[in-house]
């Protein structure tokens, strides 16, 4: 009977499914050192799975900004000095993309980009963007697949 719950709650529950959204270690490394340029006192906006390692700041809000009115507000214009936003940790990739595309036509430039995080810093002097980047930029991937090409 134990054994046919197990195979039963396997199948149908998959309680390890989770497991699969993490990210290796080393992204997680290279994720910490592109959050480590932004200046502890500097206002950030970035997706949501980044907040929770930028809590401590005093300015931080979370891609799309919700206006205290209600209705959700292009980080952009509220003049946030740093973007931080990561696609090996989210999905919406339509969303993020037109961010850091619209961010990066009125004045932010790259002050970090590993992998497929980016730190999008006002009046930054822009690098390149990571190739897995590039491709996700360009639509020619979305998330994590970005990584295996």
């Amino acid at each position: 009977a134990v054994l046919a719950m197990s195979v039963v709650l396997s199948i149908f529950i998959n309680p390890l499914a989770e497991l699969g959204t993490y990210v290796s270690s080393a992204t997680a490394a290279d994720i910490q050192t592109c959050l480590d340029v932004i200046p502890p006192s500097a206002s950030v906006a970035s997706t949501q799975n980044l907040l929770a390692h930028l809590a401590t700041r005093s300015h931080i809000y979370q891609i799309p900004i919700q206006d205290t009115n209600g209705p959700t507000v292009d980080p952009i214009s509220v003049n946030v000095e740093y973007l931080a936003i990561d696609m090996a940790t989210e999905t919406n990739d339509a969303k993020y993309r037109s961010v850091v595309q619209s961010a990066l036509g009125t004045g932010y430039g790259i002050a970090c980009t590993k992998q497929l995080t980016v730190i999008l810093e006002k009046g930054a002097s822009s690098q390149t963007l990571s190739p897995e980047l590039q491709r996700w930029l360009a639509g020619d991937c979305s998330g994590r697949a970005c990584l295996l090409s």
